[in-house]
């Protein structure tokens, strides 16, 4: 026994040596944990001890660094011992901040450590804009990944069969290998996930899992929850036909499935709601557009200067059904579409575009409602964006972002914006590309692209158009040449084409088109030698594109619910006289109550002689609840009555106790019958004058049968 105990003791040991975790801090070649920048561009040289082979997953290098790393074109890039560059670059101070100290770290796959040995060298290099006026200049690396005692591990994976799903989605079986792992994430139990209860966004999973060799390794993969619309809960009346007026295409249905849809539109309405309550769904419906610009010529051409209403440029131009935006120091000019009746607009928005499909205008923005303006410093983290009526103010339409972005001055390329058709896409300040759909807020990391630059505009960010033509998406976008020519960048396959027959765009960073009139609108500084123009030039220029819309996409859907309230008195009923007062109950919360034409404001009415009652209940939807009961009092001859036998019931109405006094007599037992005649609680066999009842009863009106030797007497309660 002691010798299997033993074996068992060296099995379970080997389990937890399996999978390690190497971290150790870099030292230069003099020893150093620490090395200085000294030179533009210097290159930083870092060793670590005790290498292990087997390592899996991700290795991370952890940075500490501290300088002149305020802005995004200064930073440090990481190589591996072969050159290899490490994906990414260290982060600028969030604040734009120079010479204080941050913490950022860069990731590479951990296989690669199996090629290297404890004496080769990591490489930081910074780039050639930090300069050296701080204090402190210092970088320090730690090396941290996983590792496994025994070998090469069999990887961790599973699979989830749908990534993107809904918060009103079924459940989903997650299924690892090795099998017999673990999973951890929001929503998930053993190996089921449940989007139930889930707000829009991205989750990760992490499957964690043993192999055949005692190998410990995890696999971390995310599941996107999509945007809905707000679902709509209402109080109507019965009866009433119901309306919902929207901002843009929706589309409504039946059920859950979309299986039965009723109609895509902006507004639907709905028959009489006759149950309460009724239930329908709509979603989001999402129409993106091949569209591309084919060419641009000097033609059927018009410009005016915008100088006496904005001032000098500040890049922003957007469009709508009637107008036409330019956006300058001083605010922003507006004009009619054929560039006449300008309008000064006192606005200072830099984060402004359009959906080309309702022309319809909007703005990033975060939670505390701000928008980056001449007088946002660094980068700005936009968390949602806001519709803008025809003059530019919020009309309180907004879309939460799937993600959090930072956008503004920082870019070390010329930032894009780019106006689409359903959706839009712009670059951050890491000049990473983003698509988003307008409608729903989600984004799509379109990555990094080493494209032509654009012509700066005097502002963190220039104006363009986004295309798709039915396989790839497109930059529409003036090229960082003067004059130039604006071209059609292929996100696909990195091809670039000049789409202008034009001469001279001057200094031009910032269009848009009005598909509708085959409109180019631009601006540039000064005049051109095609089209003209003064101090601060706003003009428009012919073009060919194509426009076809694709089929609709269903958004997660949403639900949309009527309920209704009813007042009811009950069936007609016969009362015994001896009861004095029969209550009725209209319900409970409502504005008002009128009985038999008397508007007292009582919920419940006491009714003493035989006749008919009528309520009228006012609710908080402005409803009248009507209904009507005859109330018939009856001797009740076959009931054995003690004139003596007198009984008092207190507190009534009642909460949670009431106490029931029968003076002399004893209290022999007790029932309580609803209005429908049944027997809640029943109490035998006492021998009291006065019993307190503890209850649990729903808020109504009861009666209270009391039992005295051969006499008995009932009594209402209500209980509120």
């Amino acid at each position: 026994m002691k010798k299997i105990y033993l074996l068992l003791f060296i099995c379970v040991s080997s389990l937890k040596l399996s999978a390690q975790t190497y971290s150790s801090v870099g030292l230069t070649p003099e020893g150093y944990d620490y090395d200085t920048l000294v030179n533009y561009g210097d290159t930083l040289k870092f060793i670590f001890t005790g290498l292990e082979t087997g390592g899996h997953g991700q290795a991370k290098l952890r940075i500490t660094y501290a300088g002149d790393f305020g802005d995004a074109s200064e930073y440090l890039n990481a190589y591996l011992p072969d050159w290899t560059l490490v994906a990414g670059q260290t982060d600028p101070n969030p604040t734009g901040s120079d010479c204080e100290t941050q913490l950022d770290s860069l990731y590479f796959n951990a296989n690669l450590m199996n090629g290297f040995v404890p004496s080769d060298t990591f490489y930081l290099i910074a780039s050639s804009n930090v300069d050296f006026f701080c204090t402190e200049q210092r970088v320090r690396v730690e090396l941290i990944y996983d590792y496994c005692a025994f070998g090469i591990p069999t990887y961790a994976n599973f699979t989830i069969p749908d990534d993107n799903t809904c918060a009103t989605s079924p459940t989903q079986t997650l299924v690892g290998t090795p099998v017999g792992g673990t999973y951890v994430g929001t929503g998930v139990t053993g190996n089921i996930f449940n989007p139930a209860g889930l707000m829009p966004g991205n989750y990760s999973i992490t499957y964690t899992a043993t192999d055949g060799i005692g190998c410990i390794t995890s696999s971390t993969k995310s599941i996107k929850i999509g945007n809905a619309p707000t679902p709509i809960n209402e109080l109507v009346c019965e009866g009433t036909i119901q309306s919902v007026n929207l901002n843009s295409k929706h589309v409504f249905s039946n059920d859950l499935q979309f299986t039965s849809t009723l109609d895509t539109a902006n507004n639907y309405t709905f028959p009489a709601v006759i149950s309460s309550p009724t239930t329908y769904y709509y979603a989001n419906y999402i129409q993106p557009a091949y569209y591309m610009i084919d060419t641009i010529i000097a033609q059927d051409s018009m410009t005016v200067d915008h100088n006496m209403i904005t001032g000098d440029d500040r890049g922003g131009i957007l469009i709508s059904d009637t107008n036409v935006y330019i956006l300058g120091d001083n605010g922003v000019g507006r004009y009619n579409l054929d560039l006449q009746n300008g309008t000064y607009l006192a606005v200072d928005n830099d984060a402004m575009f359009n959906d080309l499909t309702t022309k319809k205008i909007y703005s990033f923005s975060n939670a505390a409602n701000d928008f980056p303006s001449t007088n946002t410093a660094g980068s700005f983290d936009a968390t949602k964006i806001i519709e803008l009526d025809v003059n530019l103010v919020p009309t309180g339409n907004e879309v939460i972002l799937s993600e959090t972005v930072t956008i503004g001055y920082g870019n070390s390329n010329q930032a894009l914006m780019m106006s689409g058709f359903s959706e839009m896409a712009f670059s951050d300040v890491y000049n990473v590309f983003h698509k988003m759909n307008i409608l729903t807020g989600e984004l799509t990391n379109m990555g990094t692209h080493n494209m032509i630059a654009p012509y700066g505009s005097e502002n963190w960010m220039n104006w363009g158009i986004l295309g798709f033509d039915g396989t790839d998406y497109h930059a529409f976008y003036k090229d960082d040449n003067y004059p130039g020519n604006i071209l059609s960048y292929n996100f696909g396959n990195s091809t670039i084409t000049a789409i202008d027959a034009v001469n001279d765009w001057s200094d031009l960073a910032s269009f848009t088109v009005d598909q509708e009139t085959n409109r180019l609108y631009f601006h540039y500084e000064g005049n051109t030698t095609t089209f003209g123009g003064t101090s601060e030039t706003l003009g428009y220029t012919a073009m060919s594109d194509s426009l076809n819309f694709i089929p609709g996409i269903i958004s997660c859907p949403s639900e949309i619910e009527y309920t209704f309230n009813v007042a009811d008195l009950g069936p007609d009923t016969t009362v015994c006289e001896s009861i004095g007062a029969y209550v009725l109950e209209a319900g409970f919360g409502y504005e008002s109550y009128t009985w038999n034409g008397v508007n007292n404001n009582w919920n419940v009415f006491p009714v003493t002689s035989t006749g008919q009652i009528i309520v009228d209940a006012v609710d908080a939807a402005n409803c009248h609840l009507i209904d009507t009961v005859v109330v018939t009092f009856d001797p009740c001859l076959g009931i054995s009555e003690n004139e003596n036998f007198t009984v008092s019931l207190y507190p009534n109405p009642s909460k949670n106790t009431f106490t029931v006094d029968a003076g002399v007599n004893e209290i022999n037992s007790l029932e309580i019958v609803d209005m429908n005649g049944k027997v809640i609680s029943s109490i035998e066999g006492k021998s009291t004058t006065n019993l307190t009842v503890d209850h649990q009863l729903q808020n109504g009106v009861y009666l209270v049968r009391i039992v005295s030797g051969t006499s008995t007497k009932i009594q209402r309660i209500v209980v509120q």
